[in-house]
Parts: C-alpha cells; sequence; structure tokens
C-alpha cells in the first residue's frame, strides 16, 4: 500500500450501514489486490 492508492472515505451512522461498508471494502480489496486505502467513520 501506498501513498498513491486510491484513498476512499465511508461514512455509516448505523450497524447497517457498517455490515454494507465493511462488504464493500472487502470487495475493493480483492479487485484491487489490496492496492486501496480506507479512512472514515463508522460504529464499534
Amino acid at each position: 500500500m501506498s501513498r498513491q492508492d486510491p484513498l476512499i472515505f465511508v461514512v455509516s451512522g448505523e450497524a447497517s450501514g457498517d455490515n454494507l461498508a465493511g462488504r464493500l471494502m472487502s470487495a475493493l480489496e480483492a479487485q484491487t489486490d489490496g492496492r486501496v486505502r480506507f479512512a472514515g467513520v463508522g460504529g464499534p
């Protein structure tokens, strides 16, 4: 992972959003061979 990899911000306000965001993040990591970064706000 490097600073040149895409940085995607995710904001979730409830548990269902956390679940969807987690699935999205996993899929994007698989599609990019882990060459993606994430930042954001979510639940515990």
